[in-house]
């Protein structure tokens, strides 16, 4: 970082391509270096490609003053269009070129920009539920979000204090020495922390021990390796589970002695929950090789409450485990009643809806609202109303990186660490909804199909009248001549350039359906385009030129370059 800053700070702000090249260079280290939001602002776009000097908003509408002109921001597609681009400077409330030194100027949000642009006064504005901020010619776009993201090299595990990624472990933001990083579970209890990365980490009052083999850095106790460790949970201060690639184990902490649960061999077992009576833990329930399994604590037991006709990627419960929703390996949401008699899951689960859009793999809650998380983004599900809000964080998210406290969740992706409030995440959703009725009730007062309805009501009515009027002409003064066949051929050919469907009915004083009947197979409008290209064939072999093909035909020049 420090050679990043020695180089930058060697170019001159007087030189445009300077300036450009330094911002370019900056905004990747911004990007992928610094926290984007102290807030809960999102970078949606950075613009270079001109040099910005102000911003104008105008009734309603959102003005910039450029080196390329004068640009106006479109709410409909996202993006600038030009407006003026004799106008290459900064701009007044008229939309005319004024050198005068802006005022409006202010340092408020500087702590969202790179901190090459963080010294400077900037100008910004909100509009159209978005941040535009100029810094420095550049301008900068930013989209109010309901979570707050911060920047990691792929969150895998979270927990109270610790974050786990492939960049390493942090502990209350302090970097461990070992392990290096991790893809399983970090987990803390009352008096015991743990790290599974494959082995196992152990803290205890600052004082860290891994059980881990030196070979294949499984999980290892008295050189008996034991698979690579996923998931922990706590029974008491001496005696845990461990989930690993091998199965489940009963492992105590204080006599280093590990007892076999139950073994797996197609998959790693998974935490489901943990019941509880009074302040004494009952039992741990787990997903193995299709089944749900109850662990009984004081027996020390196995026991299958479940088998699931299809292999399950996640479990959680919900309404105090009377409901369990699970995602199985097709990226269905299914769910699963209990029988409060028999202590088992009732059969033909409800199919709540499909999430392969997002290649869903994991599944979280957090207040009365279901995070569907994927490789391609996460959905939320209203659990109160059953309402479905697809892809409302739309970057990949990792499996097992989830954690709640209170009603907050924290979600691990690719790009970092996802703190969302249910407050915020209701507030948004509220708005989105808002938004899509006013925008159905805007769409509905001028939506083209409305238009082209009333329209063709209008046409057809007209029509209606035209005909009938047509008709009666003819009944009362019959003085047309019997249509026949070879009359429309006849006049097709003598008017080949300009004949028409329309031209035909006008002549003839037929409705298009009588037309159409006349005519038999040979539909009008196909039989003229046939009659033309015979033209085109003959002509061309007359070695006419396109002009005069054009003329004879009707055909564009353009057009019968093209045949």
């Amino acid at each position: 970082m420090a050679f990043i800053t020695s180089i930058t700070e060697k170019i001159t702000l007087q030189k445009s391509m300077a300036i450009k090249f330094r911002a370019l260079f900056t905004l990747v280290v911004f990007f992928l270096l610094t926290k984007l939001s102290a807030q809960n602002f999102l970078v949606k776009s950075v613009i270079t490609d001109k040099h910005f000097y102000n911003l104008i908003v105008k009734n309603g509408n959102l003005y910039f003053g450029t080196s390329a002109g004068i640009f106006v921001y479109n709410k409909e597609i996202g993006d600038l269009e030009l407006l003026n681009a004799s106008i290459t400077s900064q701009i007044d409330e008229n939309l005319m070129a004024n050198a005068e030194k802006i005022i409006s100027t202010s340092t408020q949000y500087n702590y969202l920009l790179p901190s090459y642009y963080q010294n400077d006064q900037n100008q910004h504005v909100f509009y159209d539920s978005k941040l535009f901020i100029i810094g420095l010619g550049t301008l900068f776009i930013f989209s109010e979000s309901f979570y707050n993201l911060q920047p990691y090299f792929s969150v895998r595990a979270i927990s109270k204090n610790y974050v786990g990624s492939y960049g390493g472990i942090f502990y209350k933001g302090n970097k461990l020495e070992f392990p290096k990083s991790t893809d399983g579970k970090i987990k803390e209890f009352a008096n015991n922390t743990f790290i599974c990365y494959g082995g196992l980490t152990h803290i205890k009052d600052g004082v860290q021990t891994n059980y881990q083999s030196e070979t294949n850095y499984e999980f290892t106790i008295q050189n008996r390796s034991y698979g690579l460790a996923r998931d922990i949970e706590e029974i008491d201060d001496a005696n845990y589970l461990v989930f690993s690639t091998t199965g489940v184990y009963l492992f105590n902490l204080d006599l280093l002695t590990v007892q076999l649960i139950e073994a797996s061999k197609s998959s790693t077992p998974f935490l489901v929950n943990k019941e509880t009576f009074g302040n004494k833990l009952a039992a741990i329930y787990f997903y193995n090789e299709q089944k749900l399994v109850k662990y009984g604590v004081s027996e020390n037991k196995t026991e299958i409450i479940h088998k699931f006709d299809t292999a399950i990627n996640c479990i959680i419960t919900i309404s105090n485990f009377q409901v369990i929703l699970a995602l199985d390996k097709e990226q269905r949401l299914l769910s699963y009643q209990l029988d409060l008699n028999t202590k088992k899951l009732k059969e033909n689960p409800k199919v709540l809806g499909e999430f392969k859009e997002i290649k869903a793999h994991s599944l979280a809650s957090s207040a009365n609202f279901l995070f569907v998380i994927g490789d391609q983004g996460v959905d939320v599900l209203d659990l109160n109303t059953n309402q479905r809000y697809p892809n409302v964080i739309s970057h990949e998210m990792n499996r097992l990186a989830q954690f709640n406290s209170g009603d907050t969740l924290f979600l691990g992706g690719v790009n970092g660490l996802y703190r969302i409030a249910s407050s915020d995440l209701k507030s948004h959703l509220s708005a989105m909804e808002e938004k899509k009725i006013n925008k159905s009730s805007n769409d509905l007062l001028t939506s083209p199909k409305l238009v082209l309805s009333i329209a063709g009501i209008f046409l057809l009515l007209t029509g209606f009248w035209w005909i009938k009027t047509q008709q009666k002409k003819r009944n009362l003064v019959n003085l047309s001549p019997v249509v026949t066949k070879e009359h429309l051929d006849l006049f097709i050919r003598e008017h080949l350039s300009t004949v028409s469907i329309e031209l035909l009915s006008t002549h003839f004083q037929l409705t298009v359906g009588e037309l159409y009947k006349l005519m038999g197979s040979n539909k009008p409008g196909e039989y003229i385009r046939k009659l033309r290209l015979e033209k085109v064939k003959a002509l061309r072999a007359e070695q006419k030129t396109l002009g005069e093909i054009s003329a004879t035909t009707g055909f564009s020049v353009s057009y019968l370059k093209k045949i």
